[in-house]
């Protein structure tokens, strides 16, 4: 949702996020709109937080890289993304303050109420044109992940696992991605999915 209409700067928007009542709020800066991102439930959150396990854990047994989740970054002179989680393979400082002037190799999604699969196509064909190597999305209604490169898109469906080639090893099963450690897998109730770009968003809700 826009906020508002009246275009920002990136140094403007750092300005007014550092300030209450919208220092708390999740905000990006779209061509230069200040736009709201939907309020994370408890499930997004869970899958976020699993999809974080599995990155830090890889990424600190091999020290390579980091994991953040919820940071700000500077993708365009007057656009700010905050994905759900990114991956850093540099050495660069962390950022302390403001957005963060980096470009991240991997971009996060994991779709929200009021996402749509075609709204996060377009989103993860923003982060590679802005220069991110690649993008994961989660889809939890579908129980898939699809990772989507300049070159190539891979669907995921429950019994696969998904593998990332900026990460050599690195291999996390579909299931474990939606997996509620407290009750029945999303995974094993899941209808049979589709594997097709197209049968993805037949039903995009």
């Amino acid at each position: 949702m826009t906020i508002t209409n009246q275009l920002l700067t990136v140094e403007a928007f750092d300005a007014l996020m550092s300030q209450p009542p919208y220092r708390d709020q999740h905000l990006e800066l779209i061509d230069g709109c200040l736009v709201e991102k939907p309020m994370p439930t408890e499930e997004h959150g869970a899958i976020v937080a699993n999809l974080l396990f599995a990155l830090m854990s890889y990424l600190r047994e091999r020290r390579v890289g980091r994991v953040f989740t919820e940071a700000r970054y500077r993708l365009g002179e007057r656009d700010v993304r905050q994905p759900d989680l990114v991956v850093r393979l540099s050495d660069d400082p962390v950022w302390k303050q403001g957005s963060a002037p980096y470009i991240p190799d991997i971009a996060v999604e994991v779709q929200s109420l009021d996402d749509t699969i075609k709204g996060l196509r377009e989103r993860a064909a923003y982060y590679l044109s802005a220069g991110v190597k690649a993008v994961v999305l989660a889809l939890a209604a579908k129980q898939l992940v699809i990772v989507i490169t300049p070159d190539d898109e891979q669907i995921y469906t429950p019994n696969e696992m998904i593998t990332l080639a900026l990460l050599p090893g690195f291999a996390l099963p579909v299931r474990d991605v939606f997996n509620d450690p407290f009750g029945a897998t999303g995974a094993e109730e899941a209808p049979p999915t589709p594997t097709t770009s197209e049968n993805v968003e037949e039903k995009d809700a």
